[in-house]
């Protein structure tokens, strides 16, 4: 049986990875999920073709910025969504620049779950 939805979460705190996991496992109950905090990790992580991405913005060594250019390198369509604390303007300009399909500050967690929709399911938002 294979899962209804593939997250890659760039994450370096446990608590952040399993709060969004239990978010996401509400509405996705077959989810498979792996977290990465290093770019080796993401590469192999990418390998396996998840269904989007969530990526902290930042991770020692690592994060969104990093992620993104990546997946430009790569021309992958995978879609990263940037979830963080904060973010300057400037911070999240340079996201949505590098091809972000959109950012999420941690504080909102209650959005996650109808954002991810969103992102896998667009046409679902341009129909409402």
């Amino acid at each position: 049986m294979s899962a209804s939805l593939k997250v890659l979460l760039v994450e370096d705190t446990a608590a952040d990875c399993e709060l969004a996991v239990a978010m996401l496992i509400r509405r996705w109950p077959d989810l498979a999920f792996e977290r990465v905090a290093t770019e080796r990790e993401f590469l192999s992580a990418l390998a396996r073709e998840p269904d989007i991405i969530i990526a902290d913005f930042e991770v020692p060594g690592f994060g969104a910025i990093a992620a993104l250019r990546i997946l430009a390198e790569t021309a992958s369509r995978i879609p990263l969504l940037v979830y963080t604390g904060t973010v300057a303007p400037a911070q999240l300009d340079e996201c949505i620049r590098l091809g972000a399909a959109g950012c999420l500050l941690k504080s909102q967690w209650s959005a996650l779950v109808p954002t991810v929709n969103g992102l896998l399911h667009p046409q679902l938002i341009a129909n409402s």
